[in-house]
């Protein structure tokens, strides 16, 4: 089951780079055009998108300096597809519950789990393995509906729907029992920073603050814990971005900001084809996908400050996206996820 009012957890924003090439584009076959194409995307490339991974498991994504990590929905492995290019390596296999939302640091890659059956939740799990590959490790469980996740230096956070009951809440969720927890990232006892949350999704964090969204507001608190604040409220907030100063946001068909420290929310950008899928930014720009149900799927930039969104990648013809799902960004490209098969990425 996919709870629909909500799409994708923000992806992580690193300095990475693609092989140290060009950041200007170009058309090609597949395999590339020419050594510089190649050396880019080594899988086919139609235009200027690279599919890089045509293979089931892909729905979500992270990256990072080294590689995108990836998984899916359906009991989907976490697999890793190195930058210097080569086919997805299996880090953590298929397990009994759904993958649900990644992060990743520096050695490892973290996830949420979620059942496959209303009856699993509950019974839901916070994971970490070596970025290497390994046996996962259990950093919670119990957890009833585990959403977005964030990571720093010393704890993973993440975002808990709370209980399921069906009919006559929230996508099937009570209202007002989700929870914002975390754990430190070698294990130990999970803490409750917020409760009382309808349905908490994605999640993100900076040096002192943990910042998320609701069905209908963008929240904080201290990482050390305390009275959560509001800086947003009669908004519905989906996938969450921050930087120095704006929490950004993807809402019902649009991306609007909210300052950290709280104030009235401002329209970035809005798309009236369908909800947008996934959110991420590299301090410059805002880069989201067209949502599911949109007539023609496409991925977008907005400068963060707003303006006119800029379609830089739309479905190729004879392909069919039922996303973007996710998106991610690095020094040099734009990765997205069209389908729960696929992992494309394009030049800035």
């Amino acid at each position: 089951m996919r709870s629909r009012w909500v799409g994708l957890v923000v992806a992580v924003v690193v300095g990475a780079g693609c092989g140290g090439e060009k950041a200007d584009g170009g058309s090609g076959t597949a395999g590339g055009g020419s050594a510089e194409s190649g050396a880019w995307c080594q899988g086919s490339l139609q235009g200027d998108i690279c599919t890089v991974v045509a293979s089931p498991g892909s729905a979500w994504i992270v990256v990072d300096a080294t590689g995108v990590y990836m998984t899916g929905q359906d009991a989907a492995a976490v697999s890793r597809v190195p930058l210097n290019f080569g086919p997805p390596v299996t880090i953590a296999p298929a397990a009994a519950l759904r993958s649900a939302r990644l992060a990743a640091d520096a050695t490892n890659v973290y996830w949420t789990t979620i059942g496959e059956s209303y009856e699993e939740y509950g019974a839901c799990t916070v994971m970490t393995v070596s970025k290497d590959g390994g046996t996962p490790i259990t950093l919670a469980s119990g957890q009833s509906a585990p959403q977005g996740i964030a990571v720093d230096e010393t704890n993973v956070y993440w975002t808990d729907y709370g209980p399921y009951e069906g009919d006559g809440g929230v996508g099937g969720f009570k209202e007002n029992e989700g929870k914002v927890m975390k754990v430190p990232k070698d294990g130990g006892t999970p803490v409750t920073l917020a409760s009382g949350q309808t349905t908490p999704w994605g999640i993100a964090v900076d040096a002192t603050h943990v910042y998320w969204g609701t069905k209908n507001a963008v929240m904080k608190v201290a990482k050390d814990g305390g009275a959560p604040i509001t800086l947003a409220s009669g908004l519905q907030a989906a996938d969450i971005a921050v930087d120095a100063t704006s929490v950004y946001c993807r809402g019902v068909n649009n991306i609007f900001k909210v300052p950290r420290g709280g104030g009235a929310p401002v329209i970035i950008a809005t798309e009236a084809a369908g909800m947008p899928g996934g959110i991420a930014t590299d301090g410059f720009n805002i880069y989201f996908g067209s949502g599911h149900g949109a007539d023609l799927p496409a991925v977008y930039r907005v400068p963060v400050g707003g303006g006119s969104a800029t379609v830089i990648a739309v479905e190729p013809t004879g392909s069919r996206w039922n996303g973007p799902y996710d998106v991610a960004v690095d020094a040099t490209s734009v990765y997205w996820t069209p389908d729960e098969g696929s992992l494309m990425k394009i030049r800035k």
